[in-house]
């Protein structure tokens, strides 16, 4: 395969992307001009300065381009990345030598690893070993081996002079205002620095080692030029030079074949030999006599244009009148593609998808007709690939699109349901379908509800309230939708499910767990016990929902809203459960047909729209009780006292005995306060709720420091009737604002007999 069918495999799909982008609208390119677009190639020898002699000996002619460089800037050779391996290359190429010596026709071109690789192994480079055998037109590569990373290129100019592109050049102090610093082609002096890269061993400047030399001579021949004999324009290189007869050997390189060349393609010549003499002079004087120029016989910039122009007509084929019969196609529509060409020897039809897939190809055709369902719903570019002898040009894209046929009319079916329980909905599956709809109007015709993208299944169930309703199914695809006939139907009073007693759940909501979130019915992720519920059975088959963390009633609010309320036997507490699957569909008795739903992680109320993704999941848990401590009496000497708790969910209350305290002693004599208020958690009575009392409870558990039966329930930091290390820790997560059932800092009242 040539470089221009390598080319052109790869440039089909950045066509693609770019005919969607650019609004379809790509502009027809030569293989060459392809390449260019798709390599890191930055060929700039034309910005070069042009004031040195070639003397027909590539190893000098490399250094005396280079030279006539110095002091040339970024902006002036107009390089738009790292350049020194590029500043090389286009001065290889400016000697006329071919691209097998220092290889400047070739992707990546800018990178030195690739240079050097290449040179290496594809154009017989030899790496110096002996730094004293360095000469005149080596190149030296800059190397750590350490990350496996090449830093730089640069051509050596003598024993003591080497010659680099892309180095930072400084200029006057930098507080200086005139200061300013550029990237330029230098000249440096053999073995000093090349920017921060030392070349004595001693110093180690890259962040991952040191940096190699690497002294490479390129294969050059022992003859002053290589000449080749190939008549295609297209091995060599128009030339950025006057070309005229000074000597066979002076005036030579592959510029000069380009020009022979394509004057042998033109009928000027009959061979190519990379000299410039009399022959050549000649023929150029023939064509300049037939192009109205003033016939010198030296290719100057007016020549080489006419040559180019006159080049081109031969080399690239050309077309006209590349169309489609439209561009919008219905499903059965025929596509009939037309197209005009010249200077070609082969064409070929090509048929993309906009992801880039080749579909179709047709050869050395230039009308094609194809059936649109051939190719089925989509986008599509459709390309022409025209060959010449030389090159192999992409048409303009043409971008078409079919839409997928009607889909089939459906016919819709309800097993109607009650307020307790689903109806459900089930249809044909049509045909040229993507996805359907079910509309549910009420009995007036405004509609209840709209269930969309349902798809990879043909039944469908909702929980609707009693009433009469209509319904139809909508069958869609991307351009169009079919509708149904309207049925009508109705949904029945039912009679709500007794799921048991009062129990106990963690509640789930579609995969999700419903919780108390400050206050705040949520789904998503809770802790400790706000993610339990206390589930309580009433007398007409409603449910309430009490929070274990704070014992409030989840309550049904306006416009879908829900929140946690004190406990009130209202309506708007009272939910229906309706079995569905695993779980239940919780329906509120206050606003009949609302079900509880998740709108972005807030529980809230909704229509229904499908039992599935509305089933809440209850797992029966063993009893959360949520006390707190309702009131201490005091143990005075010898007769004990008591602490007395009460549960907020359920109301149960729980009696523990503080035993005698021997510490305290009865004296009728010293009157003391009938009763007296504490903080809980608050260890070393201070007033204020600390770590530092979390280390207090801690000690005090541990047997380290004595703790009244007294403190043992003011401490009780979870109010769980026991004192433990659980207080301690409950009372630290308060402190460091972490998630738990802490109830320090609230105050009881001790009551002394």
């Amino acid at each position: 395969m040539n470089k221009a069918k390598r080319v052109l495999s790869f440039a089909l799909c950045i066509c693609l992307i770019t005919a969607v982008i650019s609004s379809m609208a790509v502009t027809t390119a030569s293989a060459n001009e392809i390449e260019y677009a798709l390599s890191m190639t930055q060929d700039r020898s034309y910005n070069f300065r042009d004031d040195y002699e070639l003397e027909g000996n590539y190893a000098d002619d490399l250094v005396r381009v280079a030279r006539a460089q110095i002091g040339l800037t970024t902006e002036e050779a107009g390089y738009s990345e790292d350049w020194c391996a590029n500043f090389v290359n286009d001065c290889a190429r400016l000697t006329g030598m071919p691209d097998n010596i220092i290889p400047y026709n070739y992707d990546l071109r800018a990178s030195c690893r690739y240079m050097y690789y290449n040179m290496i192994e594809e154009c017989d480079a030899t790496v110096i070993e002996d730094i004293r055998n360095v000469q005149t037109g080596d190149l030296v590569f800059y190397y750590c081996p350490e990350s496996d990373f090449w830093l730089h290129v640069a051509i050596i100019e003598s024993s003591d002079y080497y010659l680099e592109g892309n180095i930072t050049v400084n200029y006057g102090d930098k507080d200086d205002p005139d200061f300013y610093s550029d990237e330029e082609v230098v000249r440096s002096e053999f073995g000093y620095e090349f920017g921060c890269y030392m070349h004595d061993d001693e110093v180690d400047t890259t962040t991952n080692g040191h940096v190699k030399r690497i002294y490479v001579r390129p294969n050059y021949p022992d003859r002053p030029y290589m000449l080749y004999d190939s008549t295609n324009p297209m091995d060599y290189t128009a030339p950025t030079r006057d070309l005229y007869i000074d000597s066979p050997i002076t005036c030579a390189g592959f510029d000069v074949s380009w020009v022979q060349a394509v004057l042998y393609q033109l009928g000027y010549m009959e061979l190519v030999t990379g000299s410039y003499y009399r022959m050549t002079e000649a023929a150029v004087k023939s064509f300049q006599q037939d192009h109205n120029l003033n016939a010198t016989g030296i290719v100057d910039s007016d020549t080489t244009k006419a040559l180019e122009q006159s080049w081109a007509v031969v080399r690239d084929p050309s077309y006209s009148n590349f169309k489609t019969n439209k561009t919008h196609y219905k499903y059965h529509d025929d596509i009939i593609v037309t197209i005009d060409y010249d200077n070609t020897i082969e064409s070929q039809l090509q048929i993309y998808n906009l992801s880039g897939d080749l579909l179709i190809t047709a050869d050395n055709t230039d009308d094609y007709t194809i059936n649109a369902s051939e190719l089925g719903e989509g986008s599509y570019a459709l390309y022409y690939s025209l060959t010449s002898p030389f090159v192999t040009i992409l048409t303009n894209p043409i971008v078409i699109t079919i839409q997928a046929p009607e889909p089939t009319k459906g016919t819709l079916t309800v097993s109607s349901g009650s307020d307790f329980s689903p109806t459900v909905f089930s249809w044909n599956e049509t045909e040229y379908t993507t996805s359907y709809n079910i509309t549910v109007l009420n009995a007036d015709g405004s509609e209840y509800s709209t269930y969309t993208g349902i798809t990879d299944t043909t039944e469908h169930s909702v929980l609707l309230p009693e009433g009469n309703y209509k319904a139809y199914l909508t069958s869609k695809n991307t351009h169009s939708k079919t509708k149904s006939d309207e049925l009508s139907f109705s949904v029945g009073k039912g009679t709500a499910k007794s799921i048991g007693d009062t129990f106990y759940a963690k509640a789930t909501l579609n995969g999700t767990s419903v919780f108390n979130d400050n206050n705040t019915p949520s789904v998503g992720k809770g802790y400790g016990k706000s993610l339990s519920w206390y589930v309580i059975a009433n007398d007409d088959n409603t449910y309430s929902l009490i929070n274990c963390k704070n014992g409030l009633a989840l309550t049904a609010g306006d416009n879908g809203s829900t929140a946690l309320t004190d406990r009130s036997g209202s309506a708007a507490q009272n939910w229906y459960f309706t079995a569905f699957g695993d779980g239940y569909v919780v329906t509120s008795a206050d606003q009949k047909g609302k079900v509880l739903t998740n709108n972005n992680g807030i529980l809230t109320l909704a229509n229904s729209s499908g039992c599935i993704d509305e089933t809440i999941i209850f797992e029966t848990v063993s009893p959360v009780h949520s006390y707190t401590l309702a009131d201490v009496t005091a143990p005075r000497g010898s007769k004990a006292g008591y602490a007395r708790y009460k549960c907020l969910v359920c109301g149960e209350e729980m009696t523990i005995e503080i035993p005698e305290d021997p510490s305290v002693t009865e004296t009728p004599d010293t009157p003391t306060k009938p009763t007296k208020t504490f903080l809980i958690g608050d260890a070393n009575h201070d007033g204020q709720i600390t770590a530092k009392d979390s280390l207090i409870i801690q000690r005090g558990v541990i047997g380290l420091i004595h703790v009244s039966p007294l403190d043992k329930v003011i401490n009780d930091t979870n109010l769980d009737g026991y004192f433990s290390s659980a207080d301690s820790l409950s009372l630290l997560r308060k402190n460091l604002d972490l998630p738990v059932d802490c109830y320090a800092g609230q105050l009881i009242t001790v009551k002394y007999q």
